[in-house]
């Protein structure tokens, strides 16, 4: 009878060991989550900063194009 109870706790032990591991995995597995999560939000703000600054050093180009197509088009309109 003994013997059972000893192999009982000793099972009982073992079973606690396992979850308190498998706990304690699951922490660092959220952990690691968490800390992709933080950098892919900051990969996407580093990736709307340059969409921002790239957009932005078109629009000056393309406006000025933009107007002296406007112009050229009234030149050859106005030569005709």
């Amino acid at each position: 009878m003994r013997a059972s109870r000893v192999g009982s706790m000793q099972q009982c032990l073992r079973d606690v060991s396992e979850r308190l591991q498998a706990q304690q995995e699951l922490e660092r597995a959220q952990a690691l989550e968490r800390e992709a999560a933080t950098r892919l939000q900051e990969l996407d703000q580093l990736k709307n900063t340059l969409l921002d600054v790239v957009s932005h050093d078109l629009r000056s180009p393309l406006a000025a194009i933009r107007a002296i197509t406007t112009v050229l088009q009234r030149d050859v309109t106005a030569s005709q």
